[in-house]
């Protein structure tokens, strides 16, 4: 086995990373300790070691892929450019030179010493070192001058695999025209030729590779389909693919006419990813991740409210959907499925139909008083089972009698093991005659990280969010190493990173 192979393209933007990426996969599937190396990156992607090293992200990336820790040594100079396009400077990670444009001649001398140090500190530790080329492998530029691609791979005598692509549809003249510009002993380096970004039909391109490989007498290692890698920066992540891009859970409180206890969803306040959202109109109710039903001072007319407006039947709607819905006292009395007021309490005697998302019967008497309340919430096996055996405060108004029907699920109970709160079989209807309830902040805590989770908010716990796209990427490399495997003659590939004859 060599200990290095050196990856260049006929032109910048070729897909040497993704290839290198590959590679290096090819390489650790096969029990080698291998490291990535590019000697010069220019990007607008940053990665910071430690806070204050500044490398290219691409490097990061690869170190990751491989299983390793990620040095300065990985990318000893890093050009970045930032949005004005200005351009800044860093040698092994700090910084060296600001410049309105990157001066070629005056910095090339510093430039190769730095990449020769840190290439051979790599060469100490590593078994196998994958060494990125940087932009075109012929850029124009005086021959004595270049020192990134062919010239690095002379000196460190690592052979050649050239990359190209079908982007333009320029790909063999691309091929031909570098191989013919380039010196014979260069030509020897490259051992092996891949075509990246093909999208058409195989078989047609086929015949055009067997000749061009018989003009220039150096073996296609395969033809690679285009990948989208902008997805594996963090950026990328973020926008598209992190928890389904959600950044904050919307609690939506029913603006009822006759809303009691407001004071209920102070705690919210300062809670993070969070967004209040007062419901007036039924639109509202989509918007919404988690739905309130709050206290009410007259519960009939308020229910009738909810019918008049078209929010009764969205929220009905929206609970088929699997939104959370939760309601309090009066609120969690509307959710029950009958309310019965016998003796013109609040309105004439009658029944009242409720939303019957709970089977919950409430009959209103002339019983009406305020207790201190404390209790926990039950065990369940549902959604809400996390919050099993929290403990809770508030206190209760009670309002008449209600019942709890056949098919209720115990959610709350009191000290005394008196149930006062309920839920639907799955969890994300429930209720509870306790105001104040989510003062208490291992309940409120609990039940916004089950919100979260299941509405696909962000969090901003970080070692939740370095481990969730630690995860993502490691899925993402496996997914381009299949593709690469398909695609790739590896035997072949094996033979080159061998140092073996084809």
């Amino acid at each position: 086995m060599k200990d290095k192979i050196a990856i260049l393209g006929t032109k910048d933007g070729v897909g040497k990373t993704l290839i290198s990426l590959c590679i290096g996969k090819y390489l650790k599937n096969n029990n080698i300790d291998v490291q990535a190396f590019k000697g010069l990156e220019v990007s607008k992607n940053e990665y910071s070691i430690n806070k204050d090293l500044k490398i290219g992200y691409n490097e990061k990336l690869k170190s990751d892929c491989f299983g390793n820790e990620v040095t300065v040594d990985n990318n000893p100079i890093f050009i970045h450019k930032n949005k004005e396009n200005k351009t800044k400077v860093y040698v092994n990670g700090k910084s060296y030179a600001k410049t309105e444009e990157f001066n070629y001649k005056e910095l090339r001398a510093d430039f190769e010493e730095f990449m020769y140090n840190s290439f051979n500190n790599l060469k100490e530790k590593k078994d196998f070192i994958i060494i990125e080329g940087s932009g075109e492998c012929l850029e124009y530029v005086e021959r004595e001058e270049e020192f990134l691609n062919f010239k690095f791979c002379k000196n460190v005598q690592s052979d050649i695999i050239l990359i190209s692509d079908f982007e333009d549809n320029n790909s063999f003249a691309n091929i031909y025209g570098n191989l013919s510009l380039i010196t014979k002993e260069d030509k020897k380096r490259i051992k092996g030729i891949i075509v990246n970004k093909y999208n058409g039909d195989l078989e047609y391109l086929k015949k055009g590779l067997s000749k061009l490989e018989k003009r220039i007498k150096v073996p296609f290692l395969g033809v690679m389909p285009e990948i989208n890698t902008n997805i594996l920066t963090e950026e990328e992540y973020g926008k598209n693919y992190r928890f389904d891009k959600k950044r904050d859970l919307i609690i939506g409180v029913v603006k009822l006419p006759f809303l009691s206890h407001i004071s209920d969803f102070y705690s919210f306040e300062d809670e993070k990813e969070v967004k209040m959202l007062l419901i007036e109109k039924p639109n509202q109710v989509d918007i919404a991740d988690f739905i309130i039903i709050p206290g009410s001072k007259n519960i009939i007319k308020d229910l009738e409210f909810l019918k008049e407006s078209g929010l009764y039947e969205k929220i009905i709607n929206a609970s088929e959907n699997g939104k959370t819905i939760m309601g309090i006292c009066g609120g969690f009395q509307m959710l029950g499925e009958e309310i019965e007021d016998l003796y013109s309490i609040e309105n004439k005697g009658a029944k009242f139909k409720g939303l019957n998302l709970i089977p919950l019967k409430t009959t209103y008497t002339f019983v009406n008083k305020t207790t201190i309340a404390k209790g926990n919430i039950c065990n369940m096996d549902n959604i809400l089972k996390p919050l099993s055996d929290s403990k809770i405060y508030g206190y209760e108004v009670i309002n008449g009698d209600s019942d709890m029907l056949e098919g209720a699920e115990a959610f709350m109970v009191d000290k005394l093991n008196n149930v006062i709160g309920l839920s639907n079989k799955e969890g994300n209807v429930f209720g509870t005659f306790m105001h104040g309830v989510f003062e208490s902040k291992e309940f409120r805590r609990g039940l916004l990280k089950i919100l979260k989770e299941r509405h696909g908010v962000v969090t901003s716990n970080k070692n939740l969010e370095e481990q969730s796209f630690k995860e993502y990427k490691e899925k993402r490399f496996d997914e381009f190493y299949k593709i690469f495997s398909e695609n790739i003659d590896l035997d072949k590939l094996g033979k080159i990173l061998k140092g073996e004859n084809m």
